[in-house]
């Protein structure tokens, strides 16, 4: 017959499965539906999500249309199915994800959104992705912010995930020296190239 303690350990163990279930179906339904079909994944992108919790930064460049935001859905959730892999014991994986554009919107004074709350919930965030982190039109106020952001997770050792349709060698001009320096030391740098997508499936 089973002991007590070892039906106290199933028990244990199934509870940790609920939630390592629900945190991968939050991230599920985060990703936008464009992004949820499965896609191949380079080695270097699995590699670096394949470390889970010990992830540092993977930074995916390319010129537009070469499939870099799906890319980074997809690592999410390999790096979150490593997080739970890992051991369910370390916590769930959380993801926050925000195009650079629309993160700064959040940001400003005049925002309906609660400007502190969203930057709280991306510095404290398991995974943190900024897509297009060269979109949005440079500024003092707007490097300024990323680099508060930034400057967070690389002193915190928390893996953040950016997207950017201009050589790594540029990214300084959009996000500053400041950050441009952060994210060179705590970033993996996987160049996409090939087709672009939009215009092959416009034809």
């Amino acid at each position: 017959m089973d002991s007590q303690a070892d039906r106290h350990d199933e028990g244990d163990q199934a509870w940790l499965r609920e939630r390592a279930e629900a945190a991968l179906g939050r991230i599920d339904a985060a990703t936008p539906a464009r992004y949820r079909s499965t896609i191949d994944v380079p080695a270097p992108i699995s590699q670096w999500a394949s470390l889970g919790f010990k992830a540092d930064g993977l930074a995916i460049v390319g010129r537009m249309g070469r499939g870099k935001t799906h890319l980074a859905w997809q690592a999410a959730k390999l790096w979150a199915t490593a997080c739970l892999n890992e051991s369910l014991i370390n916590g769930m994986p959380t993801l926050v994800a925000h195009r650079a554009t629309e993160l700064f919107d959040a940001l400003r004074p005049d925002s309906p959104q609660n400007p502190y709350a969203v930057l709280k919930a991306a510095k404290a965030a398991g995974l943190l992705i900024l897509d297009d982190v060269a979109a949005a039109r440079p500024s003092e106020w707007t490097q300024e912010r990323l680099y508060e952001l930034v400057d967070e997770r690389y002193v915190q050792e928390l893996p953040l995930l950016i997207t950017a349709d201009v050589p790594p060698n540029a990214l300084a001009e959009f996000v500053g020296p400041r950050v441009a320096s952060r994210l060179t030391e705590m970033c993996t740098v996987h160049v996409v190239d090939g087709p672009d997508f939009r215009r092959a499936g416009a034809r």
